[in-house]
Parts: C-alpha cells; structure tokens; sequence
C-alpha cells in the first residue's frame, strides 16, 4: 500500500466529481431537516414523559399516596424505563395517548373500594 497524505486520498475519491455550491447548499439543507425532524422527535418524546410523570404524580395525591396505587405507578415506570432502554419509543406513545383514562378509571375504582369500605366499616 503506498503511503498517501489524506489530502491526496479525498483528492483521488473525488477526481471527476463536479461539486457546486447549490449542492453542498443543498447537502447542508438535508441534514438540517434530518437533525431538526429528530430533535423534534426527541423534544416531543420529552414532553411525552414530563406529562406521564405529572399525571402519575397528580394521581398519586389524589389517592393519597396509597401503597397498591403506589406500586402500580411504580410498575408503570418500570416499564417506561424498559422501552426507552430498548428505544421502544411508540410504545411510550400508547402510554400516553392511553394514560389519562387509564388513571380516571383506577381513581373511580379506588373511590368506589374506599366508599364500599366505609360502609362495611360503618355497618359493623
């Protein structure tokens, strides 16, 4: 192998190509559009999991903190930290697309466990 600066290298690779400036213009813009469509992805993804953690930590004070809630929470990010792990990043999606009713209904059953408890408690 004979020994060649790098400069010569790049030289002989692009011997016969015809670079313009609108293409390297044109090289820039795409990658760009390309850094940006994924940043935004990325910004999105983090708001996706600030919401998660903000309606996970308004349901956990509206059920005071219960110990099974608490745990079921828990659980919930245990495997939101597993798809960001394995880069999953659509199931994060179904997570919070689904979420906010998910957690209205737990709050429903919860008040109704709590009133049947009361009632039983009260009629003993």
């Amino acid at each position: 192998m004979e020994s060649i600066t790098f400069k010569e290298a790049v030289s002989k690779l692009v011997e016969g190509l015809e670079i313009t400036i609108d293409d390297s213009i044109e090289s820039i813009k795409h990658q760009l559009q390309k850094w940006q469509a994924s940043n935004d992805h990325t910004n999105d993804m983090s708001y996706k999991i600030l919401r998660i953690s903000s309606l996970c930590g308004e349901y956990l004070r509206s059920v005071n903190y219960n110990n099974l809630e608490s745990n079921i929470i828990d659980e919930l990010w245990s495997v939101v930290d597993r798809y960001i792990a394995d880069y999953e990043f659509h199931k994060i999606d179904g997570i919070y697309d689904g979420l906010p009713l998910i957690l209205r209904l737990r709050k429903k059953k919860f008040y109704a466990l709590q009133r049947k408890e009361l009632i039983k408690n009260a009629s003993a």
